[in-house]
């Protein structure tokens, strides 16, 4: 186990230690435990926020009905742990290819096929629980699709679940549950207050470039997946 990496019971421990509350029952840990989860939820927030999307992105392949709709939750999807999209690619001959979204206006638009990319023919949108695609150009029966998207944080039930806080980041978890305590009981959270502003500046400053190599750079947005030509 990384040294980033806390139990649900270490966190439910060190928190009660940042609130001076080892020992005392005014918290239950079922309690405690929920607030841990809601802080992890905050964090996870966080790291979205300022673009830590690649701290959690992970995709899923399926092969297309030839509908024009795809629930998230429901097969060929089945994805149970979604809270927000990424992108979509489809598998052409052997390479994948970026498909664009549509603007809502266009759900209904009729698309020649005549000199468009693959890219360019199916276009889709993400509209409440679904992946919709413009109703007359959906992409055809046995295409082979990849969904790209961040996934909502693990809940922690067990005391022996774990939450890899990356850079020792779980710290912000501990104040957040400790501020939480403390104001159940209506204590002071001045001081933890002040720690989590500090913590929060400290991964936003961070987060953003995790290839420390390779910073993000502008993409020209109407040429996703042309060829390029390097001199």
């Amino acid at each position: 186990m990384s040294m980033a990496t806390q139990t649900l019971l270490q966190l439910r421990t060190s928190a009660r230690r940042a609130a001076d509350m080892v020992g005392s029952l005014f918290v239950s840990d079922a309690e405690l435990t929920e607030y841990i989860n809601k802080s992890i939820g905050e964090l996870h927030d966080l790291l979205v926020s300022c673009y830590g999307e690649d701290y959690f992105s992970t995709s899923v392949q399926f092969t297309s009905t030839g509908a024009s709709s795809y629930t998230l939750t429901a097969s060929p999807v089945s994805i149970t742990n979604f809270y927000k999209l990424r992108g979509l690619d489809i598998q052409d001959g052997g390479r994948w290819t970026s498909l664009k979204p549509f603007m809502f206006n266009e759900r209904n638009r009729a698309r020649e096929y005549v000199g468009l990319t693959l890219s360019e023919r199916h276009r889709y949108r993400l509209m409440g629980g679904a992946v919709v695609f413009e109703t007359n150009n959906p992409p055809p029966t046995g295409s082979v699709l990849r969904l790209w998207y961040v996934p909502l944080p693990a809940t922690l039930t067990n005391d022996s679940d774990t939450f890899d806080g990356v850079n020792s980041w779980e710290e912000y978890v501990v104040v957040d549950a400790a501020i939480k305590m403390l104001r159940k009981e209506e204590s002071d959270t001045s001081l933890l207050l002040r720690q989590k502003a500090e913590l929060k500046l400290r991964i936003e400053q961070m987060a953003p470039n995790r290839d420390a190599g390779e910073p993000q750079r502008v993409t020209d947005v109407n040429a996703i997946d042309d060829s390029e030509v390097f001199w």
